[in-house]
């Protein structure tokens, strides 16, 4: 009974925090529209917005995941992982995914 409890615990809290990133995503991304129009924000807060236009849709996206992957296995699990992981690698150094590419055009 605990553990149904848990898990019921972890996917209320995984709802409300994918629900408040999303609404933050969409907020991030109307404001950075209505700034584009009409030059209203300072140079620091306009820069912050930005990156998070840059990661927010990836997190709505892992939180997603997470809640969705919660009840399945742990290899369906660790391909998730992974898949997030090269797509954060590849984030934080676009010339790594360019090479990657490129090692495997040159093998086919």
């Amino acid at each position: 009974m605990s553990e149904n409890k848990n898990e019921n615990s972890m996917k209320g809290l995984l709802d409300v925090l994918g629900g408040i990133c999303a609404f933050l995503t969409v907020a991030v991304y109307a404001v950075l529209l209505i700034h584009a129009n009409w030059a209203f924000l300072p140079d620091s807060i306009y820069n912050i917005l930005v990156v998070c236009k840059v990661w927010a849709p990836l997190i709505v996206v892992v939180i997603t995941g997470l809640e969705f992957t919660r009840g399945k296995s742990l290899v369906f699990k660790i391909i998730f992982y992974a898949l997030v992981a090269a797509v954060v690698v590849s984030m934080f150094f676009p010339d790594t995914w360019a090479q990657f590419v490129g090692l495997i055009n040159k093998n086919v």
